[in-house]
């Protein structure tokens, strides 16, 4: 409601800027004329002929075909029955890109409750059998340095999904080291739109130590900006616990701002214990 105020006061405030002008200059002028043309993209998905405009799900009941075989005729559901159904996704009538997901189930009042599905194919292609495969969620990888497998992000991803990583959660530590926030904006961006989806911490000590002399410095205010970024989880190992410990300004900056934002505190403490480890964990380091 608030940006089509907006909108109209803009839309007055442009309708009584021409008619000042129109008086202002009507000794001189005895036409003015003004033409605006736009165009907006299309939005129209037709899911087995059936729009599915301004939804997010779409649901249709749609009967299989049930094949003949010797022992059974067409369309009769016996044991060893073996059938299809089609699904048709239309969407030369968009102009923008889509995601999708497909689901299925069989209605509660079925009488058959065992129907499995054996295999699928895309635009009439090959039947890709899967009655034998088991079906399982993707592994996704907690903690990696994409710069430690010396491979591009989606050359990683080539390597990674074949053996079931479907995302990582990544920290470019290694290259911010060296580039500072070039490094961190480029493993963003070439990484964005990959079939592995590749989450980001941000590196919390750059340099790893003040004596460090790699060549680049990550502040707090530095990483502040990027917490807003979808793919960033959060703030990735804190190895500078003498840091946290003695409540240095720039490191408890780092923390409270992952805090504020409600990201993740990754933790690197090797043999930290007893009451120095109670108090790296108060501070709000607790994955």
């Amino acid at each position: 409601m608030k940006k089509k105020i907006i909108l109209g006061l803009a839309f007055i405030s442009l309708l009584i800027s021409f008619c000042f002008i129109g008086e202002s200059y009507a000794k001189y002028v005895t036409n003015v004329n003004n033409v605006a043309s736009m165009s907006v993209a299309r939005w129209k998905i037709l899911v087995n002929n059936k729009d599915i405009l301004n939804k997010n799900e779409a649901s249709q009941i749609i009967t299989p075909i049930f094949l003949e075989n010797e022992h059974i005729n067409s369309n009769v559901i016996a044991p060893t029955s073996k059938g299809y159904f089609e699904l048709v996704l239309d969407a030369t009538g968009a102009d923008v890109s889509f995601s999708y997901e497909i689901s299925t189930s069989i209605n509660a009042d079925s009488a058959v409750k065992d129907l499995k599905i054996t295999g699928y194919s895309i635009d009439d292609g090959e039947i890709i059998d899967v009655s034998n495969k088991i079906l399982c969620p993707g592994f996704i990888d907690g903690h990696i340095h994409i710069e430690s497998t010396t491979l591009m992000p989606h050359e990683l991803a080539k390597v990674c999904l074949p053996c079931g990583t479907v995302a990582i959660v990544a920290d470019p530590h290694e290259i911010c080291n060296v580039c500072g926030l070039d490094g961190l904006a480029f493993i963003l961006s070439s990484s964005e739109g990959l079939p592995m989806t590749t989450y980001i911490m941000l590196p919390s000590c750059v340099p790893a130590t003040k004596f460090d002399e790699s060549g680049a410095k990550l502040t707090a205010k530095d990483l502040k900006y990027f917490y807003s970024h979808p793919r960033v989880l959060g703030l990735a190992e804190m190895m500078n616990y003498p840091g946290v410990i003695n409540d240095d300004l720039e490191v408890m900056e780092k923390i409270n701002d992952a805090k504020k934002m409600n990201k993740i505190i990754n933790g690197h403490a090797p043999l930290l214990t007893g009451e120095a480890l109670d108090k790296y964990i108060v501070a709000g380091i607790t994955d």
